[in-house]
């Protein structure tokens, strides 16, 4: 990447709450991109391959469902398919969702999220300091 800044990726469909982590985070050293879907997050993360991802559970998806499905939330799907990615080791996730029951919390760190945190109890600057946390 020739940009010097890190980049973050928001895999987030409420455009109100990707736009809030988007302001709150752009005033930082890192280059902010927003997918709105589970498809856009797969597609940016394997062009960009983000340094973090700020992933919520509960995305639309366009297209199938994937082979693999049982039912779980559209997240959980992505947060899997870039954990067995070639370089989906190399980002790392933060889990932002209003899934608060244990059940996804435990799987979504089952999966390889690095962090789980619910919106409302988020936030927009303790995110910031939790994003620049993980990217030194």
């Amino acid at each position: 990447m020739t940009n010097s800044k890190k980049s973050i990726l928001i895999v987030e469909d409420e455009p109100i709450i990707s736009e809030m982590y988007f302001n709150a985070l752009n005033q930082k050293p890192f280059s902010v991109l927003i997918a709105k879907d589970y498809e856009q997050g797969m597609l940016m993360f394997e062009e960009k391959l983000p340094l973090i991802i700020l992933l919520d559970l509960l995305l639309p998806q366009r297209g199938q469902v994937e082979p693999d499905y049982n039912g779980e939330p559209a997240g959980l799907l992505l947060l899997q398919k870039i954990r067995r990615h070639p370089k989906g080791g190399e980002s790392k996730i933060i889990v932002v969702t209003n899934l608060a029951e244990d059940v996804h919390r435990q799987r979504a760190l089952d999966l390889g999220a690095d962090e789980y945190y619910i919106k409302a109890q988020l936030d927009p600057h303790d995110l910031v300091r939790k994003v620049d946390g993980l990217s030194k």
